[in-house]
């Protein structure tokens, strides 16, 4: 701050009294050593140097429950450089600011020889799942008497909010499909699983653990409730579940019917052929006409085989036909069909007749010779 010089009545009569026994180019010289005075003195108000610092409290830049009330921020020392005039006298602005938005006063004074340190009100951010809430403060200062403004660097507080877990609905997933596609969507089902809100230390339930239910054999469900925490607050989802639908397995209805072929040899046996060693058939072909079967299963038959064991005499043979029926999960079910080849039954009616002639035409004869 420029030096303002004053000057009294009498001191300004000499002056002009001096002035008018000077010659100009003595004028010109006092002029100049009034200047020098002047500027010398603002070079130097213009030299002081103020920087106020004020110690951290233990909470700048940690995080933090919501409800937290902020210890105080101690107040601010001063130190100068320069050529500064004491006493100083302060204008200052404690101020706040939420997610960097616009910062406000929240407690200032006027010409005060000390500033005080600032005790921060309690702090919420009281929405589940909300963000970290970021509160910064700082200390702008005012030297009127030395002219010099300066700020404190911000302290910051993050508040965080109470957990909030989310997840997915209870599916039943459709029926018969393979474990890959199972899989797939136990994955996407179980990635709905979250948490927000917290604090960053926050942990949840391990979902690793968790796998999709088994197609095969006989389905499932796996049910989760899902619980995070973070020593704040905890937040539990659930329980939810995934369920895979049973495979009830291949029901039978009826086996196929008992068969009786014309015939002097297995190879008369058809629809399907005689086979001592297992082999395909079908679905269609056990519930065809020819056999008659029934056959039944929530998803599918996959594989219909037989083998077939030979019995009876030769003339009378007993063919014992093992089905065997199987699904997409391998479940089975067994049955015996009986298969009956008989041998063609002999006209004997012309043969008689045929006999009796001879017989009378022989008998005739001998007649006749006797």
């Amino acid at each position: 701050m420029r030096k303002i010089i004053t000057i009294s009545i009498q001191a300004e009569s000499r002056l002009l009294s001096v002035c008018r026994h000077l010659s100009k180019a003595g004028m010109l010289a006092f002029l100049v050593t009034l200047l020098t005075i002047g500027f010398s003195s603002n070079v130097n108000a213009q030299a002081c140097g103020m920087t106020v610092s004020s110690s951290p409290p233990s909470w700048n830049g940690t995080e933090e429950c919501t409800a937290f009330d902020p210890s105080t921020i101690g107040g601010p020392s001063f130190n100068y450089s320069g050529t500064c005039t004491t006493p100083a006298f302060y204008n200052y602005q404690w101020q706040r600011s939420e997610n960097f938005g616009p910062w406000t006063n929240v407690l200032t004074g006027t010409s005060v020889l000390v500033v005080p340190g600032y005790n921060p009100g309690v702090e919420s951010n009281p929405t589940a799942g909300a963000p970290l809430k970021l509160v910064l403060w700082r200390l702008l200062v005012q030297d009127i008497t030395n002219g010099v403004n300066v700020q404190t660097s911000n302290f910051a507080v993050y508040i965080a909010s109470p957990l909030l877990a989310t997840g997915p609905s209870t599916i039943t997933t459709p029926g018969c499909q393979d474990q890959a596609t199972v899989d797939g969507l136990y994955s996407t089902w179980e990635s709905a699983f979250s948490f927000t809100g917290g604090l960053s230390i926050a942990t949840a339930t391990d979902l690793t653990g968790f796998n999709a239910p088994a197609v095969c054999p006989g389905g499932g469900n796996t049910t989760i409730t899902y619980t995070a925490t973070d020593g704040c607050t905890s937040s539990s989802f659930g329980p939810r579940s995934f369920t895979v639908p049973a495979n009830a397995g291949p029901v039978l209805g009826s086996c196929a019917v008992t068969r009786n072929i014309d015939g002097c040899s297995t190879g008369d046996i058809t629809g399907p052929s005689y086979s001592t060693t297992s082999a395909a058939s079908s679905e269609a072909e056990f519930e065809n006409a020819t056999n008659l079967g029934s056959i039944s299963d929530n998803c599918a038959i996959t594989s219909v085989t037989y083998i077939d064991v030979l019995g009876g005499t030769p003339c009378n043979k007993v063919i014992t036909r093992t089905w065997t029926l199987t699904d997409a999960c391998g479940v089975s079910v067994n049955c015996n069909q009986t298969i009956n080849v008989n041998a063609p039954a002999v006209n004997l009616t012309v043969g008689y007749c045929l006999a009796f002639k001879w017989l009378l035409v022989l008998h005739f004869q001998l007649l006749r010779e006797h």
